[in-house]
């Protein structure tokens, strides 16, 4: 064979590698983007939920929020803590109330569903597992939504990726009602390091970071789908807890509650849509689309395996041309793809009017400059691990060692009949009694100081 030739045939090797490996590389990308873009879309079924005083139309206060997520049209998901309050909250809701309105009715606590700016509509709680943490909402009249598919959590791995959906608490608190929008939704990824069970209820511990206000917000896999409810995290450890979803599943389905199973074909059927709202209400029977789509793809599979009339120089040619028109069109892809526009910033509006609960204390541990917000009526500070802050390592910190009281405007710290004290500048606090703060007073936990800041 000549020179002229063997050159020849080395260019056009080099040229199928060079085709087949910027192949790989599209279809890595693309495999990664369809990840994305299917997490992405999952935000579309969640929404904040927020549990409000209302003692009229007009007069309100929030006592404590978190996120939830549409299962069917009109049912949810969530965590019971969220629409639920504990003895403590409800003794601090009952004396605000009293104090702003002159009395107090636990029939004014309304679930209320947060669609954007200070609209929202009303949610009941059709039934609820305080032991498992999780409860089942029932809207109160209907909205465009996106349903999320199960996917299945028995089968989470260690290692597994994993993207909790929800509503930070940072972000509920921190902004005024009035400034609430759903670009506020925020997606983080961890991987699954185990998966346990307390007291009887399977949990999924998980890297990806959450905060309170995630509390009842999906946690899904790299397909979009719910493998568990994100409801608690350990302060300063950086490992999170999600309930499986399994279990809730076998209770749905006794109270004949609909549903839908993440079906890999079906996804694969409905990924062509032209606008975000028809792929969310494709998406929504995956179940059903799978089962047609599978004779289809097989029989379109026995078809091609059929046709192999054609010679080997035929086939030769055709991979060589399809190699090419790969390479040609990654590189088009590549050259005109523009970068997206930047997000611009949502304008700034007014502040709530409302009586709300102050959301801008802050106690800031002397020890290692860690922030935390006091943004719940009531705040705990011990060393359990339920206490809204976990002091860990420390074993002169009684399990629950202090409590800090919202009223209005105002802050007040008591001591929790700890063994070892609660100080304010100094002062020992008696057990119980109700000390208003100021910006800048140092409050001592036994041996563990902080600085109070409004």
């Amino acid at each position: 064979m000549n020179k002229t030739i063997i050159s020849t045939l080395r260019r056009f090797a080099a040229v199928i590698t060079a085709a087949a490996a910027m192949a790989a590389c599209s279809l890595s990308a693309s495999a990664e983007d369809s990840v994305n873009e299917k997490v992405k879309a999952a935000q579309e079924g969640v929404y904040a939920v927020e549990l409000r005083y209302e003692n009229t139309s007009d007069e309100s206060f929030p006592i404590q929020s978190g996120s939830a997520f549409f299962i069917n049209p009109t049912t949810m998901l969530t965590c019971e803590h969220v629409v639920a309050m504990d003895s403590k909250t409800e003794t601090a809701v009952r004396e605000l109330a009293k104090e702003f309105y002159g009395s107090y009715s636990k029939g004014n606590v309304t679930v209320k569903v947060k669609l954007q700016s200070d609209i929202s509509i009303g949610a009941n709680v059709l039934f609820s597992s305080p032991e498992g943490d999780w409860a089942v909402l029932q809207i109160n009249e209907s909205i465009k939504n996106a349903p999320l598919s199960f996917g299945q959590s028995d089968d989470a791995q260690n290692t597994q990726s994993v993207y909790a959906i929800g509503f930070p608490g940072s972000v509920a608190n921190y902004k005024s009602i009035k400034n609430f929008s759903r670009d506020d939704i925020t997606t983080t990824k961890g991987v699954i390091s185990k998966v346990l069970s307390e007291n009887d209820v399977k949990k999924i511990q998980h890297g990806a970071t959450i905060s309170e206000g995630n509390s009842g917000g999906p946690l899904v896999d790299e397909n979009g789908a719910v493998i568990g409810i994100n409801n608690e995290g350990v302060v300063n450890k950086d490992y999170y807890y999600a309930i499986a979803t399994e279990q809730i599943i076998s209770v749905l389905e006794q109270k004949q509650i609909d549903y839908t199973r993440y079906s890999e074909a079906a996804s694969a059927e409905v990924s062509e849509p032209s606008d975000d709202s028809s792929a969310a209400t494709a998406a929504a029977p995956a179940e059903t689309v799978s089962q047609d789509a599978a004779p289809a793809v097989a029989e379109e599979t026995s078809s091609s395996a059929e046709s192999d009339g054609m010679d080997t120089k035929t086939i030769v040619l055709i991979c060589g041309g399809a190699a090419l028109a790969v390479c040609l069109i990654a590189a088009v892809i590549i050259f005109t793809r523009k970068k997206p526009a930047p997000a611009q910033n949502a304008p700034k509006r007014e502040s709530n009017s409302q009586p709300t609960i102050a959301q801008i204390f802050t106690l800031i541990r002397a020890k290692t400059g860690e922030k935390a917000a006091i943004d719940k009526i009531t705040f705990v500070v011990g060393k359990e691990k339920s206490c809204d802050y976990c002091i860990e390592g420390n074993s002169s910190i009684s399990r629950n060692h202090a409590r800090f009281i919202v009223k209005g405007t105002d802050c007040f710290i008591s001591d929790m009949r700890s063994t070892n004290g609660t100080y304010v500048n100094n002062k020992r606090i008696s057990p119980n009694d109700e000390v208003k703060l100021r910006s800048g007073d140092i409050i001592r936990i036994s041996d563990e100081e902080f600085e109070f800041r409004a």
